[in-house]
């Protein structure tokens, strides 16, 4: 029997199946995408934040704007409740760009729509209120009972910034509510600090309560009041023996702090004697054995053990593993110079350096501190570095969300300037959560009173197009407050900082970043809109923005931009992405995919790395680099607007080299790419 030849479809056919198609995936995602963008609510023409700020004024307007807060709180606090992990692009848009990328016939691409975080977005709102807090107060006690840790986490954390109207709420939890609920109504009453006469006698009460863990947060409460120090004492060594992680932690450092040397070396000795734990056994065990040799700094060892320890190779041994991991997943390492250092002072913190046995101002490179070290240990993961001194001294510095701290024996001492708090996420659940602990640190490193810079060390001003990458950043964790006095400032539609060029990616940049902290009322808004006609270029399919950027033209990249700031303003959008080739079009991975024409992409791995990240991120490939070094990640080579003698201050190689490292830009897109790689199924 004969054989029939294959029929081939032609080029018309192709299309004609491929239309299809598309008609019904899009039909598909028209009855499964879920509602739109969960936006901030507005009352009266405006959004909520401009009602919470208005609350703080006086008279009728003030008055006003407390009452429209208040209607609002209910919302507020239900999203509070959700503990929204943010918006996650789901699977079938995935899979339909997928197999549309495929082909080159149908352009059309279905775009994202991402929604706010709306838990994040209500406690940065609640964390505002002005006068009249007294529902907002109300409504958040039942939420320091709930099973999510993280909800009365943060419930307690807006309680306590509500002092002294949330003291009475919290007294009175303490004696009424479930045992999560009083519990953390005791860590809130216990870092008041002021007025102890209002809670002391509700704590000293909660002590007679049956719940281990309320009778231990009291005690611990009570620890900075001087109340009843010693009778403290078995209190804590019931909680460590019984508790969980955190009462052992938490007693093993109130416990140092009560005991003198003999009293804490019988208590450790009948610790061991019975105790079973592990953990328990391996703490009390380096503690003692450091209490024998006669070394001060030792009693706090059961936290925070010396260089040579071996809980300090594990955690070093651990942190190199997932290094070695992510370079063999992604693009490899870069050599950077042999200089162990670390950067403390995250957020709006004193900005300091460590190096070879000296803290350093960073600004002013004045020496803060100096020891004489026989040895050392760096832990960027854990923000820490541990020091032994030539006399056998142990000293440790660690930042954390609430300073960054100097530990030698059972003295811990806040360093000046640092107590401005700052959001820090294990990030726990994510593979690379070590990684992305570093990767945030190198970020906040570089927040400064006038806001994000590429590079704290030469570049003195912040940049809008690295601003806008960090603030995209600092969104997912909780911290934009700290940009909040930059982004309201923002004055000019240009920040000039290229050589003083205008350059037209800006423009979006500007939008967006208004957007994070109020609306299109902002008079920078107005000027932008003004602006960009002298930029307008009209296309075939439409109007699109025509610029310098970066000393060159870049369309559709410059167009993306200012596009995803229209629409974070929920301004109209009368322009198109053009189909032209532009080497940054691949750098804006946060949506407009379906014009992308191909060509040569800008995607440096080398000396600009965080462009073959964006690159990477944009085609869901894995290719770009991270330092060979524990710490810092990320860096900068031969930028020509950088003052490389800056990094002079943490080695004299980097300026030859004309390396700055960290940076901003570098560590947004890693970090991100990180974010919404884990979030994909």
């Amino acid at each position: 029997m004969e054989k029939r030849p294959k029929r081939k479809l032609t080029r018309t056919q192709w299309v004609v199946a491929l239309s299809f198609l598309c008609a019904w995936l899009f039909m598909v995602v028209l009855l499964v995408n879920p509602a739109g963008k969960a936006e901030e609510p507005s009352y009266a023409g405006q959004p909520l934040t401009h009602w919470v700020w208005a609350s703080r004024l006086p008279g009728p307007q003030g008055d006003r704007a407390r009452r429209l807060v208040r209607r609002a709180i209910p919302l507020l606090v239900g999203w509070l409740r959700l503990n929204d992990r943010g918006y996650v692009e789901p699977a079938y848009i995935r899979f339909c760009n997928n197999l549309l990328q495929k082909q080159h016939l149908i352009r059309f691409r279905f775009e994202p729509h991402p929604r706010a975080n709306r838990t994040a977005m209500a406690y940065d709102l609640l964390s505002q209120l002005g006068p009249g807090r007294e529902q907002a107060i109300r409504r958040l006690i039942p939420l320091l009972g709930d099973e999510d840790e993280d909800v009365g986490e943060m419930a307690c954390s807006l309680l306590q910034g509500m002092v002294p109207e949330s003291v009475p709420a919290l007294v009175q939890a303490l004696s009424t509510g479930n045992e999560r609920e009083r519990a953390r109504a005791a860590t809130g009453l216990g870092d008041i600090g002021r007025n102890p006469q209002s809670v002391v006698p509700a704590l000293q009460q909660a002590l007679k309560g049956k719940s281990l863990r309320v009778r231990f947060e009291a005690a611990c409460a009570l620890v900075p009041f001087g109340r009843q120090r010693e009778e403290f004492i078995p209190l804590l060594i019931e909680g460590i023996k019984g508790g969980d992680h955190h009462m052992l932690q938490e007693g093993f450092r109130f416990l140092i702090q009560l005991c003198d040397s003999n009293r804490l070396s019988s208590e450790l000795t009948k610790l061991l004697a019975t105790a079973t734990d592990v953990t328990l056994r391996r703490a009390a065990t380096m503690t003692l054995k450091s209490l024998q040799a006669g070394d001060s700094a030792g009693a706090g060892a059961a936290g925070l053990p010396g260089p040579d320890s071996p809980e300090v190779a594990q955690a070093r041994l651990a942190y190199r593993a997932e290094l070695d991991v992510f370079r063999r997943e992604f693009g490899g390492s870069r050599d950077l110079p042999d200089v162990p250092f670390f950067l403390f002072g995250m957020g709006h913190r004193t900005k300091m350096v460590y190096r070879a046995g000296r803290l350093l101002d960073a600004r002013s490179g004045l020496v803060l501190r100096e020891w004489n070290v026989r040895s050392q240990a760096i832990l960027p993961s854990e923000y820490r570095v541990i020091l032994e001194t030539v006399e056998g001294k142990t000293v440790t510095l660690f930042e954390d969300a609430c300073g960054v701290w100097e530990v030698q024996g059972r003295g811990w001492l806040r360093l000046a300037g640092t107590s401005n708090p700052v959001n820090l996420p294990d990030f726990a659940r994510h593979r690379y959560a070590r990684i992305l602990r570093v990767l945030h640190q190198e970020l906040l490193f570089n927040v400064t009173e006038a806001g994000p810079v590429p590079n704290l060390f030469v570049y003195p001003r912040p940049w809008y197009r690295d601003g806008a990458m960090v603030a995209l950043a600092l969104r997912e964790t909780g911290n934009l407050p700290l940009l909040r006095d930059w982004l309201l400032g923002l004055s000019e539609p240009y920040d000039r900082n290229n050589a003083g060029e205008t350059e037209a990616d800006n423009l979006g940049q500007a939008l967006f970043l208004v957007s994070l902290a109020w609306d299109k009322s902002h008079p920078l808004v107005s000027r932008v809109l003004a602006e960009a006609p002298r930029l307008e270029v009209a296309g075939p399919n439409g109007k699109y923005l025509q610029g310098r950027s970066d000393f060159a033209e870049h369309p559709a990249y410059q167009t993306k931009w200012f596009k995803y700031g229209l629409a974070a303003l929920r301004l109209p959008d009368k322009y198109t992405v053009p189909s032209v080739p532009d080497s940054y079009a691949a750098l804006f991975w946060m949506g407009y995919r379906g014009n992308y024409a191909g060509g040569h992409d800008a995607d440096d791995r080398v000396a600009y790395p965080y462009l073959g990240w964006a690159c990477d991120h944009f085609h869901a490939v894995k290719k770009s680099p991270i330092s060979n070094r524990d710490y810092p990640l990320t860096w900068e080579q031969n930028a020509s607007q950088a003052h490389y003698e800056g990094m002079n201050l943490i080695a004299p190689v980097y300026a030859r080299q004309r390396l700055a490292t960290p940076h901003t830009w570098h560590a947004a897109e890693v970090f991100l790419y990180l974010l919404n790689a884990a979030q994909q199924p």
